[in-house]
């Protein structure tokens, strides 16, 4: 996925959080992110990305309701010293 079309999925959930839950915002929120998605998608590409962005669209304006954490930007728990240093090695174990 070029960086592009991330960024574009960013901007869709962005806007999505803007609406908190209000559901006039929501459904206009829907109407113009597929308006969008229309005019950013490439008609001559046949790769999914337009469909895929519709079937977010659906997912989040049927399915998810924002928690206020995620329109505040801050976690519901913040993990503590002790978990950080017990999860750190495993991760590295893990990923590096």
């Amino acid at each position: 996925m070029m960086n592009e079309e991330l960024e574009f999925l960013v901007s869709i959930y962005d806007g999505f959080l803007n609406t908190k839950n209000d559901e006039t915002k929501k459904f206009l929120w829907k109407l113009n992110t597929i308006t969008n998605t229309m005019k950013f998608s490439n008609d001559q590409t046949n790769d999914g990305f337009c469909e895929n962005v519709l079937r977010m669209i659906m997912t989040l304006f049927h399915n998810y309701i924002i928690d206020e954490s995620e329109i505040e930007g801050k976690s519901k728990s913040e993990p503590s010293f002790d978990d950080r240093d017990m999860i750190l090695p495993i991760l590295i174990e893990e990923f590096v």
